[in-house]
């Protein structure tokens, strides 16, 4: 959740007592961005394997239904997120309002 957070953000610059760039330049931007989602994307496989690895043990008599059901739920997200990112890249024209989404 602290990523999409800080990958949510907009490039932004603040000026109060001191100016500083807000746009996820800890040294490169390109470097941190993609170490950010790696990290994210990690994180996000380990929750899917965690629902899969339940399943066997709240529902030891219909493995095969469930893991589909979880399956289908998983491919409607596969199918419903990419455009939910698109529409709201043309509402609100920033670039990270997908990971608003997310987070």
């Amino acid at each position: 959740m602290f990523i999409t957070l800080i990958l949510s953000y907009p490039a932004s610059e603040w000026l109060c007592m001191a100016s500083w760039r807000s746009a996820v330049q800890l040294w490169d931007w390109r470097r941190t961005f993609a170490a950010l989602t790696f990290i994210l994307g990690f994180f996000l496989a380990l929750g899917s394997a965690a629902v899969f690895r339940h399943i066997p043990v709240y529902y030891p008599n219909q493995v095969g239904p469930v893991g589909g059901v979880v399956g289908m739920i998983g491919g409607l997200g596969g199918f419903v997120l990419p455009i939910a990112f698109g529409l709201l890249n043309d509402l609100t024209g920033f670039w990270t309002s997908c990971f608003v989404l997310l987070f």
